[in-house]
């Protein structure tokens, strides 16, 4: 960690302690003290590295009890400022933002978590949360394994939704997986096909970055209604 933290410093200032530890450090054998014990250590040999590092725990899903376990494990450590940023992976959540009232628990993921965090890690003034991963398959049940496949335009709205919502509830960073599709799997999550084509997805993030600017400011919100 101090090697790689070193040889980038001048270019990357953010580093996420694995991927999704709550599938890999669960449970019977690698258990959460584990990965506090990874991600103490991380973040000690990165600010060695780059005082100016920023190091982020990870989750798959919306998990806060999982991140109150780590946080918790990191104070038994001794370490009770072993991170500085929270990134989460809301699939499960984006899912309901093209059903009606879908928005609701999508638009309180922060707030949940900053009141979780504010007793779990009352050091940690409102640490940054990032969405590192969210995305919608694309494709039909019969081209994959997935089984919220949805369509094209149902993709491109959903991002345009999850951006802008995420934006309103103070979320620091939003990455869409994915950029392209891989070569030799069925359509998947890609802004690009992969033939390296557009998607509506691609188009919309387009229109919504031109529109919205490169700092867009959040004033408040509407309720349009059913429909």
């Amino acid at each position: 960690m101090r090697k790689v933290v070193g040889a980038y410093k001048d270019r990357v200032h953010y580093w996420e302690v694995w991927n999704e530890a709550n599938g890999g450090f669960h449970g019977t054998n690698d258990v959460t003290l584990d990965y506090a014990k990874l991600v103490s250590r991380s973040y000690a040999s990165a600010k060695e590295a780059d005082p100016s590092a920023k190091v982020g725990i990870s989750v798959a899903s919306y998990d806060p009890p999982y991140i109150s376990e780590v946080i918790a494990d990191e104070a038994g450590l001794g370490t009770p400022e072993g991170f500085d940023y929270v990134c989460i992976h809301p699939y499960e959540t984006i899912g309901g933002l093209s059903e009606a009232d879908g928005e609701i628990p999508y638009l309180w993921m922060s707030k949940m978590l900053w009141d979780q965090l504010r007793i779990d890690a009352p050091h940690r003034r409102n640490p940054e949360i990032w969405i590192t991963e969210i995305g919608r398959h694309i494709g039909g049940k019969k081209e994959s394994n997935e089984n919220d496949s949805v369509q094209e335009s149902d993709a491109a709205s959903t991002l345009v939704k999850a951006y802008i919502m995420a934006m309103a509830q103070g979320i620091r960073r939003v990455c869409w997986f994915e950029a392209q599709d891989p070569r030799g799997e069925p359509p998947g999550y890609g802004l690009l096909r992969i033939d390296g084509s557009p998607r509506p997805s691609y188009n919309a993030m387009k229109m919504m970055t031109a529109a919205l600017g490169v700092a867009p400011k959040y004033l408040g919100w509407l309720a349009l209604g059913e429909g």
